[in-house]
């Protein structure tokens, strides 16, 4: 036991080494930041750290800052089994015992729709959402002060407006979501005569939290999610400091706010990645495991067979066609008998192995509540669809779509909405005035990424992973035969 607290406290010292000797505690305060962990709630091959291990360190480092506060900027209650099979309640029973100071929703955890409001009755911590409305009236806190050490500490909370098409139309309908910068603009100087440093947690990705670095003036930290932007140090733009923790979990952020009396004199940040961890937190660990054997038993029936592996990495699937994305197409076409099968490159959430296939297999590739649908449309409507799905290259996007029975080519040095070329289905060029039989997600053929737009006649299928696994399945028996 002598021993093993001694290497703790080896180990701890290593922590805060010389990187961390910005202030002290009485003169600045912790913050400890995740986000987009999509409910990447156990330890991975891939760097993920895994809540158990989060937790070893958050609590460690009270030790030394009791003063520590604890945020997440969205994307943390959807993601995986682990999460989804609970509806998130297992993500927030962790995250109440990790002691979460305050969250900002992101688009994704509105894939459950306003069951995102029971979820927020059993948080020992509020949601913070300023511009997100109903009938014009925010449904979260816009805001929250915390009285630090004689300082008074204000979060504000943006979503971003994408979600009203990054989620199924029906899980956020009746709200609006208003612009970022103007929202925290129009409050930011009302908080700001309450606090003594505004901190700003936004789930609205890289490039929207420049621009209200920028431009907003008020805000001193910006902690970001939605990107998945990997943040080693803190980016200072002209008014605030921007800080953001990766993905999944693969770091936990770290900002020091230093105080000169109550004068916020300087920021600093850092990220605590995997090389730095070696124990697990034994509560949390044993709270993981409980939930675990659930999702397992659950999860773990055999239902096909993969000839190969493969992989769902974010980056590729977002831009550009790959194994995994056309294969999913079509046995989306093969299941309908339609012309064209789509599936975006945003819905696919993890590769899967070569062997055996289990139910959580394919629910971990597409985790979403979604549905296979079929709808009739035009040439036109097609080449607009391909058009918004090249509309970013090279950036990601998760509205690029992977296709089977179709073909294009474009150029990605051509204005936006000129790029597509070549266009054939079933190896004939595509007419624009000729309707096609399309099978898809019923997220995309709402109008999900701005895809497929317009009022339009759609066929529901199915529930998505289980007419997936229905054909696996069902290539395994013919195979057998």
């Amino acid at each position: 036991m002598l021993k093993k607290c001694l290497f703790s406290l080896i180990l701890f010292t290593f922590f805060l080494g010389c990187k961390d000797t910005y202030g002290t505690e009485k003169d600045s305060i912790v913050i400890l930041h995740t986000n987009d962990m999509h409910g990447h709630i156990v330890e991975g091959e891939n760097g993920e750290l895994g809540y158990a291990k989060m937790a070893y360190l958050i609590k460690t480092m009270r030790d030394s800052y009791p003063s520590l506060l604890l945020v997440d900027t969205g994307d943390v209650l959807h993601g995986t089994n682990f999460v989804s099979f609970f509806k998130g309640e297992s993500a927030v029973m962790i995250m109440n015992k990790l002691k979460y100071d305050a969250v900002t929703p992101g688009n994704h955890d509105f894939n459950y729709g306003m069951h995102l409001s029971k979820l927020e009755t059993m948080m020992n911590f509020p949601i913070l959402s300023a511009n997100i409305t109903k009938k014009g009236e925010p449904i979260f806190k816009p805001y929250m002060i915390k009285s630090v050490k004689n300082k008074k500490i204000a979060f504000i909370g943006v979503t971003s407006t994408e979600t009203k098409t990054a989620t199924s139309f029906h899980n956020t309908k009746g709200l609006a979501f208003k612009d970022e910068r103007k929202t925290v603009q129009h409050i930011v100087n009302d908080v700001r005569k309450k606090a003594d440093a505004v901190v700003l947690l936004s789930h609205s990705g890289i490039t929207k939290d420049r621009e209200i670095g920028d431009y907003v003036k008020g805000i001193d930290l910006i902690i970001g999610g939605h990107s998945h932007t990997c943040l080693e140090d803190l980016e200072k733009r002209k008014y605030a400091a921007i800080a953001q923790a990766c993905e999944h979990g693969k770091a936990l952020g770290k900002v020091e706010l230093i105080f000169n009396g109550k004068i916020l004199s300087s920021i600093h940040g850092e990220l605590l990645k995997k090389k730095h961890w070696v124990e697990k937190d034994e509560d949390i660990n044993t709270l993981i495991s409980m939930y675990n054997k659930k999702v397992e038993k659950h999860f773990n029936k055999k239902v096909g067979y993969s000839s190969s592996a493969f992989k769902g990495e974010r980056k590729t699937l977002r831009t550009k066609e790959t194994p995994l994305g056309y294969y999913l197409a079509d046995i989306l076409k093969q299941s309908t008998g339609a012309d064209i099968g789509f599936i975006n490159g945003g819905a696919i959430r993890d590769g899967w192995p070569q062997g055996v296939l289990t139910r959580g297999d394919i629910y971990n590739v597409i985790p979403f509540e979604d549905r296979m649908v079929t709808f009739q449309a035009e040439g036109a409507d097609i080449k607009k669809a391909l058009e918004n799905s090249v509309s970013r290259y090279p950036k990601e996007y998760g509205g690029f779509l992977h296709a089977s029975g179709l073909s294009f080519a474009f150029k990605p040095e051509y204005p936006k909405g000129k790029r597509v070329r070549n266009v054939k289905v079933g190896g004939i060029p595509l007419q624009e005035k000729e309707s096609y039989l399309i099978s898809t997600t019923s997220f995309l053929a709402n109008g999900g990424d701005g895809v497929f737009t317009g009022t339009k006649k759609i066929q529901d299928k199915g529930a998505l992973q289980e007419e997936i696994i229905h054909y696996l399945s069902s290539q395994v028996r013919s195979r057998n035969k």
